[in-house]
């Protein structure tokens, strides 16, 4: 899991799940959109964790089975 935070006003609880529909805002409404969007295409999630008036936290979910470690490539001298 990876999670960016700020230290703003957040998002009330009853507004988590809307930051994420098309159009929602007060400006153009995509940025949570579109970023959902392309996380989803490689079944990666992202959800609003904050806590109101302490800050919003945005956590990204990558799935064990999404990810693997590979040995690093051998120098060549």
């Amino acid at each position: 899991m990876f999670t960016t935070w700020d230290n703003g006003d957040g998002v009330p609880d009853k507004k988590k799940s809307s930051i994420f529909v098309e159009g929602y805002g007060e400006h153009i409404g995509l940025g949570l959109y579109v970023i959902q969007s392309i996380l989803a295409v490689t079944r990666l999630t992202i959800e609003e964790t904050g806590v109101y008036s302490e800050g919003v936290a945005f956590a990204i979910t990558i799935p064990k089975e999404n990810y693997r470690f590979d040995e690093p490539a051998p120098l060549k001298g």
